[in-house]
């Protein structure tokens, strides 16, 4: 697809089954919370980052060896009930991460707020 422009990306992401994230240095994982945004369950290696999203089974699967990735696969496109309960998990888990409530909780947990009294 080459690149793709930032306003374009839920639609090509809603369009999709999985994402693969075969990356082992993803630390941000912009990525996986946009894809779990758009009902898209992730698909990564257990590092920093997607571990820190992605609940194993739950919302995608997270790896250690390629054999685990291919096994993810098979497992995720031989059963439409996993498939469903994926996408459902993706979205609820997304919803977690919503800026305002993170920036709130940081504010109150450096003590820079009435709330962290």
């Amino acid at each position: 697809m080459g690149w793709v422009n930032h306003e374009l990306l839920p639609k090509v992401y809603s369009a999709a089954d999985l994402l693969i994230l075969p990356s082992k240095f993803d630390t941000f994982s912009c990525v996986v919370l946009e894809s779990l945004s758009c009902g898209l369950p992730m698909l990564a290696y257990k590092t920093k980052g997607p571990k820190d999203i992605i609940q194993d089974e739950n919302n995608g699967y997270l790896v250690s060896t390629v054999d685990e990735m291919i096994g993810c696969i098979v497992d995720y496109f031989s059963d439409i009930r996993v498939r469903t309960s994926l996408k459902k998990a993706a979205l609820i888990r997304s919803a977690e991460y919503n800026k305002d409530e993170i920036i709130t909780r940081f504010i109150a947990d450096i003590g820079l707020s009435q709330r962290s009294a």
